[in-house]
């Protein structure tokens, strides 16, 4: 939950600076001081969450009351139901998300780091170029300026490598990583997003306010930028030449210089990370002035009249042992050890602990709790997860008690409804008890709750008997189903293969020329043939021949000459079996003659 928290507040310090830069510097010309405005927000989005300052409030002590209750309640009765842990869960998934976020970060850095690795470089001018041939646009990272000369012109390629050139030797690439860097961390805030992209463009306007200075046409350099619009692929954390953002870019080109008192109004973040700090960062300290016991309290006075008494005792049956010693020494010796050790139990029970909490009690309260039993009763009272709804009164609360005497005691409750009174306690014989105190409408509400539940729990197990029965006799009816479902279908393929056999059956025939294997319908009405094989026979493998829709003998076809022919068809397999049936299964030669 702290994890979270601090995540919230960079990003509220982040928004800060969001907002104030887009509503009063993003128009101004004054690049150089809008990136070290940009970058501080960067850095302080990290710091300012970890600044602290501390508040003292000092207020009287609260009164224990010690007789409010006296009946003693077992320990276990006073835990709630374990409630679950969103903000954990929550914490979960973040983290989750914020590794992935960082993996992918780390993927794109190593990335660029074998790309730069896999060209050789041209130091020149304190920049290492490097020429490639894929088709990229040009680049830099650090003194890194990477470029594929054959996409542009020379006077165009030496206004970018110019650009690329201001890049690199103001770091930019530093504001690029810090920026990533952080998107990864706060993946959930839009505004750290839309912060990224305003550095980029920020650094964008530098370089080419830079390099409008040093080309000897800024109109040329204007041309360049819409010439240089291109899809061609851009790698992660690199500043480039080509951006999305071209029109802005040329806008701020054209746009005339600022006024210097304009860089006054970057001071409007002052304030308001002043009240940041004031409403989030101030930690408000309890301390308590010392309330002495009224002697007249009675409950005190009992406990202080019973120490000295048993101080008396104790005394007289030391005198007592010390003279029967000789005789009497194991049995005296029992005795003593057992006056010491309930003397002792009674002198570290002279201060009862008691304690009450209520749906009214304030955080002030349960601080005196915490203080007042740390240094009086050397026990540890620890609270958190403390909620409150619209009137002030606590509906959630976690508590841990422990002593020196080895009690402990845990209480947690969280609902929409204010908590019941808890009590606490523990006795002077060390035994500590505690229980939550119910009303009378509390108590009424909870019989009509388990009445409400019993009611339900009852239903539900109606409907599960119900559910079981229909679904067992759904189950039967499937099965019935398929049984009759099977039965039909062997059923039909027996009746199938039936027909099958009465309908046909393979013949073999042996002609003149050829042997042929069919299969033969018994319906002398109807009767069909479909060769399946053939023989052997040299003269049977030999095409038809169809002269203008006429079978023709091949010598007949012989004596046609090629000045007749119109046109020659010729069609095999597939073709010449649908249009010509069995006859066509050597091929068939459809020849059409001039009229």
């Amino acid at each position: 939950m702290d994890f979270l928290i601090y995540i919230g507040k960079a990003a509220i310090v982040l928004s800060l600076f969001q907002i104030v830069y887009v509503a009063l510097l993003k128009s101004d010309t004054h690049f150089t001081t809008n990136r070290l405005f940009l970058l501080s927000g960067l850095l302080l989005s990290f710091v300012f969450p970890f600044i602290q300052f501390t508040k003292t409030v000092t207020i009287p002590a609260p009164k224990t009351n010690l007789a409010g209750y006296s009946e003693e309640i077992p320990a276990y009765l006073a835990t709630a139901s374990q409630q679950i842990d969103w903000w954990g869960i929550a914490l979960i998934a973040y983290i989750l998300m914020t590794t992935l976020f960082l993996i992918r970060f780390s993927k794109q850095c190593y990335s660029l780091y074998l790309l730069l690795q896999k060209h050789p470089t041209t130091t020149k001018g304190g920049y290492k170029y490097i020429l490639t041939e894929e088709r990229v646009l040009p680049f830099s990272f650090f003194n890194y300026i990477i470029y594929n000369p054959a996409l542009h012109h020379a006077d165009e390629l030496s206004m970018i490598l110019k650009h690329e050139e201001v890049h690199a030797h103001q770091k930019h690439s530093i504001d690029i990583l810090i920026a990533n860097l952080l998107t990864a961390i706060q993946w959930a805030n839009p505004l750290a997003w839309l912060y990224k992209k305003n550095i980029e463009e920020n650094l964008e306007f530098i370089a080419d306010n830079e390099t409008a200075t040093q080309v000897s046409s800024k109109k040329e350099y204007q041309v360049a930028l819409v010439r240089a619009s291109s899809t061609y692929p851009i790698p992660a954390l690199t500043t480039n030449f080509y951006q999305s953002f071209i029109k802005k870019r040329i806008v701020m080109l054209n746009k005339n210089n600022s006024k210097k008192v304009n860089n006054l109004k970057s001071i409007a973040i002052v304030p308001l990370l002043a009240l940041f700090l004031w409403g989030f960062n101030v930690n408000e300290t309890v301390q308590y002035a010392e309330v002495e016991n009224s002697p007249a309290d009675p409950v005190i006075q009992k406990i202080e009249k019973n120490v000295s008494k048993i101080q008396n005792n104790n005394t007289v049956a030391s005198a007592l042992n010390s003279e029967a010693i000789s005789s009497e020494e194991k049995k005296t010796k029992t005795s003593s050890s057992s006056e010491k050790r309930y003397g002792a139990v009674l002198q570290d029970s002279v201060k009862p602990i008691k304690i009450i909490i209520t749906k009214n009690t304030s955080d002030a309260e349960l601080e005196a709790y915490k203080q007042k039993l740390k240094a009086e009763d050397k026990a540890s009272f620890n609270y958190k997860n403390v909620k409150r709804n619209t009137k002030g009164e606590i509906t959630g609360i976690s508590i841990a008690f422990s002593d020196s005497r080895g009690n402990n005691n845990n209480y947690s409750v969280s609902s929409d409804q204010p908590i019941s009174d808890y009590l606490l306690t523990v006795s002077e014989n060390g035994a500590i008890s505690s229980r939550t105190v119910l009303t009378e409408e509390q108590k009424m509400q909870r019989q009509k709750m388990m009445a409400q539940r019993d009611e339900m729990i009852s239903e539900r197990n109606e409907e599960m008997e119900q559910m079981k029965k229909r679904m067992q006799e759904r189950r039967k009816e499937i099965e019935v189903r398929q049984k009759e479902r099977m039965e039909e279908q062997e059923e039909r393929m027996k009746e199938r293969n039936q027909s099958m056999k009465k309908r046909l059956k393979v013949v073999r025939e042996r002609t003149g020329d050829s042997s042929r294997l069919a299969y033969r319908s018994k319906n002398p009405s109807n009767e069909r043939i479909e060769i399946i094989s053939t023989g052997t026979n040299n003269q049977a493998d030999n095409p038809i021949y169809y002269v203008d829709g006429k079978e023709t003998k091949e010598a007949k076809e012989k004596k046609i000459t090629p000045e007749s022919i119109e046109k020659i068809n010729i069609l095999k397999g597939k073709k010449a079996l649908k249009k010509y049936g069995g006859k066509g299964i050597n091929g068939v030669v459809e020849i059409t003659t001039k009229q």
